[in-house]
């Protein structure tokens, strides 16, 4: 251990952590900056929206489009696949991340993990390859795990927007008015995204252009439905309350099917959750009895070839008994 501290390993790991925590400053001075320059311009762009009444497209895709990490944003708008997936999962999130810190979070978790494997005692091609799948999959998990925490509030708090929203409508109040109502009084993170689409109609955009921009973003049935009983009451005409209370309903159904399936298939999930980590538990308790045991199963290329195969039937039979306890509703 003492040689390999002394080796290449520790001053690899110190000079990443100096390059990252640098990087990081830089890329927080040019935020700041940038931050300024882009509320000048947002200040000059509003002094001519009052002038004129609405914003012109440019500019209000220009204000849409303003990233904190512009610099990150092109490169990994340059070397990613799928780019426009992935802002749609970090947008999802709610949260101010860009491309270019979901970018430098990768490089991070790849650094650490790779120095925490080398000092673990892997061989450097056992450590790149963990780094590599840790600095992939976490982020990914994580920004997924966040997104869908937020989902599952929007569908929690939606019916209660919409039943405010057909007060607002049995008031005499227009739907944009209604609207308006949802994002001041109802809670996160149901009140920001109705509070975005409040300034997206400030600026003058088409309310049905960004209800469609919103329902792709959150991609979520609940507000698909609502957004498609606006379109067709607009063209069809008929009692928007009426439509709007009934869909409120249909919400509420859908949670509660959706409660009862989780609680019938609790069991079936626990079994798949205890098999699947049943060998990593295995394996930890006889790393504990005898370090020295699985040395080899870590060391050699059979070994690692029998952990690579055993880790891909495990991850077939989470899947599958993923998918036996998953209902669509």
């Amino acid at each position: 251990m003492n040689g390999l501290l002394g080796g290449w390993v520790l001053p690899a790991i110190v000079a990443g952590i100096a390059f990252i925590s640098l990087f990081a400053g830089m890329t927080l001075v040019g935020e700041e900056r940038r931050g300024r320059q882009f509320r000048r311009r947002l200040a000059r762009v509003g002094q001519g929206g009052q002038a004129k009444g609405i914003l012109p497209v440019a500019a209000q895709r220009a204000l849409a489009l303003e990233s904190p990490t512009p610099g990150l944003d092109r490169v990994a708008a340059r070397w990613l696949p799928r780019k426009e997936l992935l802002r749609a999962r970090l947008e999802r999130t709610g949260r101010n991340i860009s491309i270019g810190h979901y970018l430098l979070w990768t490089v991070a978790t790849i650094l650490v993990a790779f120095g925490m494997a080398e000092l673990a005692g892997l061989g450097p091609l056992p450590s790149a390859l963990l780094a590599v799948v840790a600095g992939i999959g976490l982020p990914h998990f994580v920004i997924g795990r966040m997104g869908r925490k937020r989902i599952g509030r929007f569908i929690t708090l939606f019916p209660d927007a919409i039943d405010l929203m057909v007060r607002a409508l049995h008031a005499g109040l227009p739907i944009t008015e209604a609207m308006t109502t949802v994002g001041a009084e109802v809670g996160d993170p149901v009140g920001a995204e109705f509070r975005r689409i409040e300034q997206a109609l400030k600026l003058g955009r088409a309310l049905d252009d960004e209800l469609a921009e919103v329902a792709q973003r959150l991609d979520t049935p609940e507000f698909s439905f609502f957004v498609i009983s606006l379109s067709v009451q607009r063209q069809t005409g008929g009692n928007l309350a009426e439509t709007l209370e009934n869909l409120s309903d249909i919400l509420r159904r859908r949670r509660q099917m959706r409660q009862k399936i989780k609680a019938v298939s609790a069991e079936a999930r626990t079994t798949a959750l205890i098999l699947g980590m049943m060998p990593f538990a295995i394996a930890l308790m006889i790393l504990v009895a005898s370090p020295g045991y699985l040395v080899p199963l870590v060391s050699s290329e059979a070994g690692i070839a029998l952990c690579v195969m055993g880790g891909l039937m495990l991850l077939t039979g989470t899947l599958i008994m993923a998918r036996l306890i998953r209902f669509e509703i």
